[in-house]
């Protein structure tokens, strides 16, 4: 009969551990990338869509001296202003090659 309550208790251990990961997320860093999300779009609209595209059209010139550009500055600019999943968005700038 233990081995039954000890059974019990481990599957009730399991979803009480998942409440608490549901609620430190609810209370944690769900209202962190809410907050972060409307900051970005903020800015984003501060410096103007247009600005930020017209800047990705520019760092993904092909030519070897837009190479670090486009490769180093293009996506750290574009996970920051448009975070995940929109800044696969600025991959349709880069130049095609199959």
């Amino acid at each position: 009969m233990d081995t039954l309550v000890s059974m019990a208790d481990a599957f009730i251990g399991v979803f009480r551990t998942s409440a608490d990961v549901f609620v430190s997320l609810t209370t944690g860093i769900i209202p962190l990338i809410v907050v972060f999300l409307t900051a970005v779009n903020a800015l984003v609209k501060f410096i103007g869509e247009d600005k930020v595209e017209n800047f990705a059209k520019w760092a993904a010139q092909e030519g070897w001296m837009y190479v670090p550009v486009r490769y180093t500055l293009l996506p750290f600019v574009a996970v920051f202003m448009l975070t995940n999943p929109v800044c696969y968005t600025f991959g349709t700038f880069l130049p095609e090659k199959n």
